[in-house]
């Protein structure tokens, strides 16, 4: 699925667009968020806003018809006010995500509590599991979700170590870097399951 910066013409089924423009993690956790989307709205065209580089992976989530490219919140998301049915803030609670959404002029905008653009929703909660947040913001919304329900497609590449573990030790910040020691003992358990353990991240990651 290629990235495309403005909603594409009407297929004739509703609009659904969701608002995760971040990063790798965020939109895998993203993930249970959105298979209850597509169950809760099974004839809507569902619309994710998210950052462009992702497109590899936006494609193993079949709940997906478009990715619209959104890298970050500085810039109006790419369709137009009034074709939007339904809008989800899956980004956050505050006026940079929010007013975004409210530009779209949806009939209906699902997310956290907002008296500035006037959405209602629950308030924003502190030290929750990402997965758990957006099931009870869905929740709230009366939609039915389960934090568990994880999974996305196999990709069609063959993958480049078969059955092994991937354990991921970058982070975009370094004030997000989990311990080392921690990673190591992730592995350690990983290992003695009998998995191979194949370990990701970028350049700075490497003496890590």
């Amino acid at each position: 699925m290629t990235a495309v910066d403005t909603l594409p013409p009407s297929d004739g089924r509703p609009e659904l667009l969701v608002l995760r423009a971040i990063k790798l993690g965020d939109l895998l956790v993203a993930v249970p968020a959105l298979h209850a989307l597509r169950r809760a709205f099974p004839d809507h065209r569902i619309s994710l806003a998210t950052t462009a580089w992702l497109a590899p992976l936006v494609e193993l989530v079949p709940e997906v018809d478009v990715h619209l490219a959104q890298h970050g919140l500085d810039h109006p998301i790419g369709a137009p006010a009034g074709a939007v049915d339904v809008a989800v803030n899956l980004h956050g609670a505050g006026p940079e995500s929010s007013d975004l959404v409210a530009a779209l002029g949806a009939r209906r905008v699902i997310g956290h509590a907002d008296p500035t653009n006037g959405f209602d929703g629950p308030e924003w909660p502190d030290a929750v599991h990402e997965r758990d947040r957006w099931a009870d913001l869905l929740r709230w919304h009366g939609i039915e979700a389960d934090p568990d329900d994880v999974a996305i497609a196999r990709p069609d590449a063959p993958p480049v170590a078969e059955g092994a573990a991937v354990v991921h030790v970058g982070a975009f910040h370094g004030a997000r870097h989990w311990p080392t020691d921690r990673f190591a003992a992730v592995v350690r358990g990983l290992r003695e399951r009998g998995l191979d353990v194949v370990l990701t991240g970028g350049a700075d990651d490497v003496e890590r």
